[in-house]
């Protein structure tokens, strides 16, 4: 299936994403991690899911989960532009 993927392997910047995440857990001290996750999804330490409108293309939804106090948050909606919520419907 390789031959059929025109991604050049770097799907809507999954690279520049992976850095963004991993650069932001190494470099960046945080003492609230749900807090910090957010903060990530929503590309404040960098590109997330801030695409360009012309690609046609946007984030739908992001969560984060709280496994410590059994939480779920989730931004329905890009987490760019769209604030995270505590999910009830568990």
């Amino acid at each position: 299936m390789w031959k059929h993927d025109a991604s050049d392997r770097n799907a809507y910047f999954s690279e520049d994403r992976y850095q963004t995440v991993y650069n932001a857990l190494t470099d960046i001290d945080c003492s609230d991690g749900v807090k910090h996750a957010k903060n990530i999804l929503s590309g404040k330490h960098g590109f997330i899911c801030q695409y360009d409108n012309k690609l046609n293309f946007d984030t739908i939804w992001a969560s984060v989960f709280d496994v410590s106090n059994k939480k779920i948050y989730r931004a329905e909606g890009n987490p760019a532009r769209t604030k995270f919520r505590e999910d009830l419907r568990f």
